[in-house]
């Protein structure tokens, strides 16, 4: 089974890193989201930014990594396989640059103006 825990870095002039643990098979990998939050709003035990309403894309982030990870290690490696962590790096990597894909091409959508007939 893996499990998932996301944590505030240090605090900066931009706030602290959102930092996560992706753990299985008791090995560990650590990554980071890309995220920000001011140290205060960031609350430990929920893992999340507070108030929701001030950190709306990032909390929407931390849930799609969760949702990604998650299902990727399921659909990738069958319950009961074990796995090196290399193999899931490799395989994060790889759903990492397609969802990276998809997601440009959807900014891509979202910025085509329609012009009028």
């Amino acid at each position: 089974m893996a499990a998932i825990y996301f944590y505030a870095d240090e605090a900066s002039k931009n706030g602290c890193l959102i930092l996560m643990t992706f753990t299985f098979n008791r090995q560990r990998l650590r990554f980071s989201t890309g995220l920000n939050a001011s140290e205060k709003s960031w609350s430990e035990e929920d893992q999340k930014a507070k108030p929701l309403k001030d950190y709306p894309d990032e909390n929407k982030g931390i849930r799609e990594i969760n949702n990604f990870l998650l299902d990727t290690y399921d659909k990738v490696f069958p319950k009961g396989q074990k796995v090196s962590k290399e193999e899931v790096k490799q395989k994060s990597e790889e759903r990492s640059e397609r969802y990276q894909v998809f997601m440009t091409g959807m900014k891509k959508k979202r910025r085509v103006e329609v012009q009028p007939l």
